[in-house]
């Protein structure tokens, strides 16, 4: 079965798109000297958080976080190790938070836009319309942008479409670390219940409501980052341990996840 190793980039994030850049190349170069074929980093990584970092949708200079997104395509190429980053782009309906997944050569694999947008959220963006599934390195993966890691339906529908590993990204911090407990068990509850691995990278401002971790398919971490800390998480993801779990046991002759009014927005790969 395939094996992956995939680094998770704990960053603190700003509104000054030429500083979060430096950051991300700088993660993707000491990613992959540390041998990882995956880097990943926060929501709105390139771009900052609008509901954190801009009072305005008019603060946002997309002209730059365009470049950035080259820039981070660059590095990707120049190193030789995918990446999935959060960003923002335009959409004819507006803007949308989206993860984009970029391959070793450099080039734009694909994307997952943010599917629940929070309170915050909503001045800013559009919400995503399509839920995908990917290929990296032979390891079949999802992606999801923060809010969307709490509605399990997504997970299992990607699990389905044979994702043995879910890529979160997140932007919390500043507040609420009642939620640390809570999503903590929420990341650990998602590996478990699919029999996957989970790899969940936040922000690393101040007061994070989770702190960035990795967790196996039976939702044991593998690696955990300090909290409000700027650090580099690595595992190896070995997918043969996707092969027997909870997954497995559920009773599918008396239930099932049905999304089939996104059987159309589902790409086929």
């Amino acid at each position: 079965m395939p094996v992956i190793n995939i680094a998770g980039c704990q960053m603190l994030v700003t509104a000054d798109v030429g500083s979060n850049v430096s950051k991300i190349v700088a993660g993707i170069r000491d990613g992959a000297e540390s041998g990882a074929d995956l880097v990943v980093f926060p929501e709105c990584a390139v771009s900052g958080y609008p509901p954190i970092h801009h009072s305005d949708i008019k603060d946002i200079d997309m002209v730059s976080v365009a470049e950035a997104n080259q820039s981070i395509c660059d590095a990707a190429r120049k190193y030789g190790v995918w990446v999935v980053v959060g960003t923002i782009v335009q959409s004819s309906d507006g803007l949308l938070n989206t993860a984009l997944l970029i391959n070793a050569s450099g080039a734009i694999e694909g994307r997952q836009d943010k599917l629940h947008l929070f309170h915050g959220d909503r001045s800013y963006f559009v919400q995503g319309e399509s839920l995908e599934c990917f290929t990296v390195k032979g390891v079949r993966l999802g992606i999801s942008v923060c809010y969307d890691s709490r509605f399990p339906e997504i997970f299992r529908v990607l699990r389905e479409e044979g994702a043995e590993v879910f890529i979160m990204i997140l932007n919390g911090c500043g507040g609420d670390t009642w939620k640390r407990p809570v999503m903590e068990g929420t990341f650990r509850c998602r590996a478990a219940e699919n029999t996957a691995f989970v790899v969940a990278v936040n922000t690393a401002g101040s007061q994070q409501i989770c702190v960035s971790r990795i967790c196996d398919p039976v939702g044991v971490d593998l690696a955990v980052a300090e909290a409000d800390t700027e650090q580099m998480l690595i595992a190896e993801l070995n997918t043969s341990k996707t092969l027997e779990g909870i997954y497995f046991d559920c009773r599918a002759d008396l239930f099932s996840v049905s999304m089939n009014h996104l059987s159309d927005k589902f790409p086929s790969s």
